[in-house]
């Protein structure tokens, strides 16, 4: 154990005590010790050649074993004579140096002392674990007279009482059996550090049994695609993968990965090559990973959300041959195959699946590094296999031969992240359905329960949890398996999860995902156990000389078995020293991994995780180590040196940096040019929260930087001076500033501009949310973009809203305005799903009116979006007792009147209906004309001034189609930069719902007043039609208006001013 390990493991020793003991029974336990035979022997002849009583070499060995058993460095004991009344402490520094004699050479120093010389007539002594206070064990011994030893046979009489409702009975006996072996090892040690405190029994028991957990799982010979593959075969129509706009069958699913898997073979695609995964979250992305699997190959996962520095960097550093990522996306300067599902289902049916053995590549995944470098940690298909058979067989309740399997999981977490392979892989080997969601929007996970209430299995983070447990949550179809890993859990956050399982699962990535398990319950108190370890798994906790620690005991935790990665790619001296031999496994070769992870073995079974030796913390689950930040920091020109500190606060871990400003700096450097430096190099995770400039560094005593001195980053030492009018004016600006610039891709902002005019969009806006939840840990309301007071979607309006704290539940209906004095408008989205066409008519509309507009719900959330299914949905939302106008554009003037429908059917009154420029009756649109329909949409909303060209579209697929939209919208120069291909495929896929929707409405007639508002330079008999339509569905009960425009450009530019007043001129 180097220095460093020595003290973090003392550290962890100075505050440690007796294991508790939670509901034992009050009183006193009597237990002997076997002092007789070869340990009288052995007392004798120590006591013999130190010159001192029988009872100062007890003594010593209790205070050794009390010491080491309570993992103190400094323990202190009372020394009392039998049927005194006075006791006297002993306090030794157990020093790995210092030798046996010296510890017993000053508890003989105590004895002396109350017996004032006399040692040799003592008839008992009584030990205690403390001097004075509550005693938790005694040791009563009686040592015969010297010349009454060989009479007697050298036996020793000794009784150890403790605390029952401090101590197991069964720990008892291991802390006799432990005093007995100190006593049989004294007289042969020269220091304390050769005294080994385990006895044969409990070295055996933490060794052997604990580890006793071979399980021979049916096919953990075969990979894990190929135990899809055989899924696919039984249970062809079931579903395997969802997201919000696209649902894949067992036998679909394994028909696409066989056919992008031969494209990938026919590229050079196999065994130990390596193919980067670069996709949003999407049944796409898990098409793409099984036919990495299918083609031979392994996958090196990487978030798309991931700054472009940082990809190519993993990319190169991997040896990836090629990147697959969306239908003409960019492939980071290598070979690149976009995953075109349409394409590969329309496409040559051949199919590859190449053999691969259990030692072949998996995956490549990369962590945090000390060296200033990621590490990528190289997974086994064997290892792979043993984790998801084992976690099948552990979180998934129902059998996966049921008729239709119900549940599954969901899947919310980035694929860059390795708890990901639990919920991606574990439920597709048990033939159950996965659902995928925005990994970067933490609302994600709590509607995704909501709308399905149906999902079983969960695998989340604490920071997960304490997002989900502010959130209201329905009752699940049945019991749900949350698997809780990445940081320490405590038993608090699952109090909520009552009627679920909770599973804590340990284990760093090395380890294939999971290593230790514990079911956890609220019961407990304070940290979750880590648990045992799972199938094919031995785990060790050992000390300094490679030696078991008893229970209780702290050391660092060791892993080996079937779940242990190759090693790290690239990267073999560093894959030496964390992939060591295993000297407690028969097999020849075998390895442990040394994870710098301390634990101790609790009482009863189980281990319990107490922290890291080294400086790596986990920063919303991700394990981040702070040296790899300081590298890329060192690398900005304005710093000379830098130390990075990771603070603890309420619910996660805080980095910042301090840093010292080089020679040429600027006399005032900026922190927000190097958090923005950073931040395109390393994972929103590892982006320092601020940057402090010191002149130097506080010292310790030793020499040594002292990170407390430097205190917390005050606010107006993050930047060196108040900023001026538009600049971040504290650390809340500036930490918004520097999240607008990364969703953005922009700066050169100031903190008055508006996050929409700088290219945001409704997307994008969900994206800003999530990023603001995770850095300020505050929820605010969608609906504040939109909000008319004073530009609430500007960085300083978003930067006063954290400051207030701000706590509201995202729904559906989002604010436009304010106002009062005015009969409220609600107004229903268009054809796709945005509200961002309301902001304008909603600003030029008198003042007094409330506008709100309902967004649409994520089709994952919402898949049957009929019209009456809409406004059941929005009926649920509309405040209750006051009067309203309901309307919408477009395809959005069909829901408001089913809307308002519904509102009549529940006696609440409803003024009347404004329907702009919707239509009633439309017929069933070609695939291929919607797409041009969209593509006239999306130039609408981006202003381009000139139609796409998409040329003909005869043939061509959805996603051929939206990748011509998306690549034209491209070519014009007006699609910002934030807008990807993903968001238009989802945009698309709700469009075309809802255009579907549209066709299949039939209107039943209600007495309702409608305002229809028409545009001039609209079709004229179109024109008309609409109008008949909607006099014949209300009994004549409609007034039209006719305003200047298109369909679209009504809603812009100075028409909109035309549309606002005509409404103004009529509504109450």
């Amino acid at each position: 154990m180097d220095n460093a390990t020595g003290s973090r493991v003392a550290a962890a020793q100075a505050t440690a005590s007796w294991p508790p003991c939670p509901d034992g029974p009050a009183g006193t336990g009597r237990m002997p010790v076997e002092l007789g035979g070869e340990t009288a022997d052995a007392l004798l002849a120590c006591a013999q050649r130190l010159h001192v009583s029988p009872y100062s070499v007890v003594a010593a060995a209790y205070l050794l074993m009390v010491g080491r058993s309570t993992g103190t460095r400094t323990p202190e004991i009372g020394l009392r004579l039998a049927g005194g009344n006075r006791r006297v402490a002993v306090r030794v520094e157990l020093a790995g140096s210092l030798s046996f004699d010296q510890v017993a050479g000053e508890a003989e120093g105590s004895i002396k002392e109350l017996t004032e010389g006399g040692v040799a007539a003592v008839p008992a002594m009584e030990l205690t674990d403390t001097p004075a206070g509550s005693v938790a064990l005694t040791l009563t011994v009686a040592v015969p007279l010297t010349e009454e030893w060989d009479e007697d046979g050298g036996r020793v009489d000794a009784t150890l009482e403790y605390d029952t409702a401090r101590l197991h009975a069964g720990y008892a006996r291991l802390l006799a059996e432990r005093l007995v072996t100190i006593l049989r090892q004294a007289p042969r040690a020269d220091t304390l550090d050769d005294i080994d405190l385990l006895g044969d029994r409990e070295r055996a028991a933490l060794v052997d049994t604990f580890n006793r957990t071979a399980v021979p799982f049916t096919g953990l010979a075969d990979p894990v695609h190929v135990i899809i593959a055989a899924r696919a075969r039984r249970y062809a129509e079931r579903v395997a993968v969802a997201d919000g706009s696209r649902t894949l069958t067992y036998r679909e699913l394994d028909e696409l990965a066989g056919r992008l898997a031969a494209r990938l073979a026919a590229a050079g695609a196999g065994p130990e090559s390596r193919i980067g995964v670069r996709m949003e979250h999407g049944v796409a992305l898990v098409v793409a990973l099984l036919a990495v699997l299918k083609a031979g190959a392994a996958y090196v996962p990487l978030d798309p959300r991931w700054p472009e520095l940082r990809a190519s960097q993993l990319v190169t550093e991997a040896g990836c041959d090629l990147v697959l990522g969306p239908a003409g996306g960019a492939g980071s300067g290598l070979p690149h195959v976009g995953v075109d599902l349409d394409g590969l289902a329309a496409g040559p049916s051949r199919s590859v699946e190449r053999a691969v053995s259990p030692a072949h590549l998996a995956y490549v995944m990369y962590t945090s590094g000390s060296t200033g470098r990621p590490k990528g940690v190289m997974i086994s298909h064997g290892a792979l296999a043993n984790y998801v058979l084992w976690s099948a067989s552990r979180y998934m309740r129902h059998p996966a031969d049921e008729p239709a399997a119900p549940g599954g999981s969901v899947v919310h977490s980035s694929i860059a992240f390795d708890l990901t392979v639990t919920s991606l892989l574990t439920p597709l080997v048990a033939g159950h359905a996965v659902r995928l969601v925005d990994h970067a929007d933490p609302r994600a996970l709590p509607r995704a329960l909501n709308a399905h209430p149906d999902l079983e299995l969960i695998k989340l983070t604490p920071s997960h949890l304490r997002i989900l447990n502010r959130e209201p949550l329905a009752v699940p179809a049945g019991p749900r398996t949350f698997v809780v890993g990445g940081e320490a859990l405590t038993s608090d956050l699952i109090a909520p999860l009552s009627t679920a399982r909770v599973f804590n699962e340990y284990g760093p990535t090395e380890t294939v995902v999971g290593c230790c398990v514990h079911e956890a319950s609220a019961r407990e108190p304070g940290a979750v156990p880590i648990g045992r370890p799972i199938a094919n798994t031995r785990v060790y906790v050992l000390d300094g000389r490679m030696r078991p620690c008893g229970v209780g005991i702290p050391g660092e935790l060791h892993v080996a078995g079937a779940g242990l990665a190759r090693g790290y790619a690239a990267a073999p001296a560093e894959t030496a020293v964390r992939f060591v031999p295993d000297p407690f496994s028969p097999e020849p070769g075998a390895r442990m991994y040394r994870t710098g992870d301390l634990a101790c073995h609790v009482p009863g079974g189980g281990l319990r995780f107490l922290g890291r030796i080294d400086d790596q913390v986990k920063v919303r689950g991700t394990r981040v180590d702070p040296e790899e930040i300081r590298h890329v920091v060192l690398d900005h020109p304005s710093v000379r040196d830098a130390v990075v500190v990771p603070l603890p606060s309420e619910e996660d871990v805080r980095v910042v940096v301090f840093a010292i400003p080089g020679s040429g700096a600027a006399a005032e450097p900026s922190a927000a040019d190097v958090l923005s430096f950073v931040a395109r190099r390393l994972p929103e995770a590892m982006v320092p929260e601020a940057v402090t400039w010191v002149a130097e560094f506080p010292l310790t005593a030793n020499g040594k930087i002292d990170t407390r001195a430097l205190g917390e980053p005050a606010p107006e030492t993050v930047l060196s001076n108040r900023p001026a009018d538009g600049e971040p004016a504290d650390r809340a600006e500036s930490r918004m500033m520097e999240i607008f610039e990364q969703l953005l891709q922009r700066t050169g902002f100031g903190t008055h501009a508006d996050f929409f005019d700088l290219g945001g969009h409704s997307m994008l806006a969900v994206r800003l949310m999530a990023r603001i939840h995770k850095e300020f840990g505050v929820s605010l309301p969608l609906g504040i973009l939109f909000d008319d007071d004073a530009r609430a979607s500007t960085v300083a309006r978003l930067a006063a809203a954290v400051r207030g704290g701000a706590e509201r539940r995202e729904d559906d209906l989002v604010r436009l305005r304010s106002g009062s004095g005015r009969t409220p408008l609600y107004l229903v989205h268009p054809a796709g799903g945005e509200v961002s066409h309301y902001r304008a008519l909603a600003a030029e509309l008198a003042e007094g009116r409330a506008v709100h507009a309902f967004q649409a719900p994520a089709l994952d959330l919402l898949p049957e979006q009929t019209v009456p299914a809409l406004a059941e949905e929005y009926y649920r939302h509309l405040p209750e007792g006051s009067p309203s106008i309901v309307g919408g554009w477009s395809f959005g003037g069909a829901v408001a009147y089913e809307l308002a429908g519904l509102l009549l059917e529940h006696g609440r009154h409803v003024d009347r209906v404004v329907v702009l420029d919707g239509h009633l009756r439309v017929p069933e649109v070609p695939e291929n004309d919607s797409l041009g329909q969209f593509a006239d949409e999306i130039r609408r909303m981006f202003d381009i001034p000139d139609r796409l060209d998409l040329a003909d579209l005869a043939g061509v697929t959805m996603e051929q189609g939206v990748e011509r939209v998306f690549a034209a919208a491209r070519a014009s120069g007006r699609l910002p930069e934030t807008v990807s291909h993903a968001y238009l495929r989802a945009l698309f896929a709700r469009y075309r719902a809802h255009v579907r929707a549209l066709a299949a409405y039939r209107p039943a007639p209600r007495e309702l007043a409608v305002e229809l508002v028409q545009p001039r330079d609209a079709d004229h008999a179109a024109r008309k039609r609409a109008l008949r339509d909607w006099q014949e569905l209300t009994g004549g009960r409609v007034r039209a208006h006719l305003v200047d425009g298109d369909h679209y450009s009504m809603l812009a530019g100075p028409q909109v001013a035309r549309v606002a007043a005509t409404l103004d001129a009529v509504l109450p």
